[in-house]
């Protein structure tokens, strides 16, 4: 449960400007913005969000939540009516106690690919751009730069993310093995294989999952790839036979010789090892 830290909220969504930018810094508590929510975790997501009583999200989207949110006013000393709006939306969870810090968080179903910016020394909003491999580290200090947009052919605006400020250096999420891990002096550096195969070992993190508020839940748990089954060799084909007592090569199907009327149960293990008594008989030679 996440209670909002205004009981009446103040400023509507029309009252908005269009292209007009919101800057919220705070410390990731969860991401997921490297990876759209999509497919089967979608459908999954959807009914999680229908069994809590929420909305259900119906197309990919990208989400992020920060705790110890805060405003950074672009006119040091006053808020915009867009400010005001978005500080409107900070939450605490149901179980903080008043003085806790404060949580926001935002989905984002663009199509395009969220943008990263690591900011330069002493700077909050410049910045070089970057290109994450996987999603960024909890407690990572960030600044999320929002934009007021206006759907088409609709009254109301909406806020979307534009894009994310790294304040500190690009840390990318663990999980409790591999801070473990670090915690004991072990640092595995992961590289690529030469041969393009997959590691044996060190797998990849597993992604968190979501926290439950009003804004964000629900990351699905990993699914068990399940190996192919693999089809038994076929038998090899039977071909011909050495006649263990008179030397006769025998046609492949026959059981019995033709000449002496030997078994063919009754021959040495290897068709053609040297019959017993040690002489190899060649049966292209028949000057014997």
């Amino acid at each position: 449960m996440a209670n909002s830290i205004s009981g009446q909220r103040t400023i509507r969504n029309n009252q908005l400007t269009p292209d007009t930018f919101v800057l919220v810094r705070g410390n990731i508590e969860y991401s997921r913005l490297t990876r759209p929510i999509d497919g089967e975790e979608l459908e999954k997501d959807k009914r999680r969000r229908a069994q809590m009583g929420g909305i259900p999200i119906d197309k990919p989207y990208t989400t992020v939540t920060l705790t110890n949110a805060r405003i950074v006013p672009l006119k040091p000393g006053q808020k915009s009516i867009e400010e005001t709006y978005v500080e409107e939306r900070f939450y605490r969870k149901g179980s903080d106690p008043a003085d806790a810090p404060l949580h926001y968080a935002i989905n984002n179903k663009s199509p395009y690919p969220n943008q990263f910016y690591q900011a330069d020394p002493g700077e909050i909003t410049k910045g070089d751009q970057i290109y994450p491999e996987r999603e960024l580290a909890n407690g990572l200090d960030v600044v999320l730069i929002l934009r007021v947009f206006a759907a088409s052919g609709f009254a109301q605006k909406g806020i979307g993310l534009h894009s994310v400020v790294l304040q500190e250096p690009l840390r990318y999420y663990t999980n409790d093995q591999t801070r473990a891990l670090e915690a004991a002096g072990i640092q595995l550096r992961r590289q690529p294989n030469p041969n393009g195969e997959a590691p044996a070992i060190a797998a990849a993190p597993v992604e968190p999952e979501a926290p439950i508020s009003q804004e964000n839940a629900f990351a699905t748990n990993p699914v068990t790839p399940v190996a192919a089954p693999v089809a038994p060799p076929m038998p090899a084909p039977e071909g011909p036979w050495i006649c263990p007592q008179c030397g006769t090569e025998v046609a492949a199907g026959q059981k019995f010789c033709g000449t002496c009327g030997a078994r063919k149960d009754d021959m040495v293990t290897n068709p053609y090892q040297a019959p017993q008594g040690g002489i190899r008989v060649d049966t292209a030679n028949r000057n014997y």
